[in-house]
């Protein structure tokens, strides 16, 4: 019997020093080098992100341009008024 594991106590948490923000800004800095380091060593990775900056690109573009048909429309309206 003496050879039975005893309980341990819980050891009292950690408690944290970190504030909310400070904890942000360190989780956002190890995600900022992660994806540094992903980018930087995986190939396919990158391969990926590229393909889908060019296709966010061609849509950003794409709605500027329909806002900006939108305004001279508006504008041309406006003036008639």
């Amino acid at each position: 019997m003496e050879d039975t594991l005893k309980k341990t106590k819980k050891k009292p948490g950690r408690k944290s020093t970190l504030t909310d923000e400070e904890r942000k800004q360190k989780k956002a800095e190890y995600m900022r080098e992660y994806m540094r380091n992903k980018y930087k060593n995986d190939a396919k990775f990158r391969e990926q992100h590229r393909n889908r900056c060019k296709v966010g690109a061609k849509e950003y573009h794409e709605k500027l341009v329909q806002q900006s048909l939108m305004l001279q429309k508006i504008q041309s309206q406006l003036r008639e008024l």
